[in-house]
């Protein structure tokens, strides 16, 4: 009896690693893929370059509801509290591509911790990112 349980259960994890393995093998075509998303605080663009099923490279550019890139000078007209989320912000858009690039996909980057001040950032971006690579099938 311990020897057909055993044989199930070995059964059962390679039955469950193949299935695995197969359903997160994803392939991409080689190319540059752009996606745009509009949230609650703006626009997110991303252009994800792919080469050999890797990403490498990637560039995110985000803009308020009045279309300005948020970028070094994002939140100065909005005080001092303004301005240091501005630039936690402008400091995310520049690290969060290259996290994605280390990271591989976006399953791997989701599972990585998102810049304090920037948790809508870190999702906007992620949702994105998907939607770019999603072309690229």
């Amino acid at each position: 009896m311990k020897k057909v349980v055993l044989i199930l259960v070995v059964i059962a994890a390679a039955a469950g690693a193949f299935y695995f393995v197969k359903c997160r093998n994803v392939s991409y075509k080689d190319g540059v893929y752009e996606a745009s998303h509009v949230g609650n605080f703006g626009e997110t663009k991303v252009k994800i370059t792919l080469k050999d099923n890797k990403i490498i490279a990637c560039d995110l550019t985000m803009f308020d509801k009045q279309g300005r890139v948020k970028d070094e000078n994002y939140g100065k007209d909005h005080g001092e509290k303004g301005r240091l989320l501005g630039q936690v912000i402008a400091r995310a858009s520049k690290e969060y591509p290259e996290m994605l690039i280390k990271a591989g996909s976006v399953e791997e980057f989701n599972k990585l911790d998102a810049i304090s001040g920037a948790t809508v950032t870190f999702k906007e971006f992620a949702l994105t990112a998907q939607e770019a690579l999603d072309k690229a099938k």
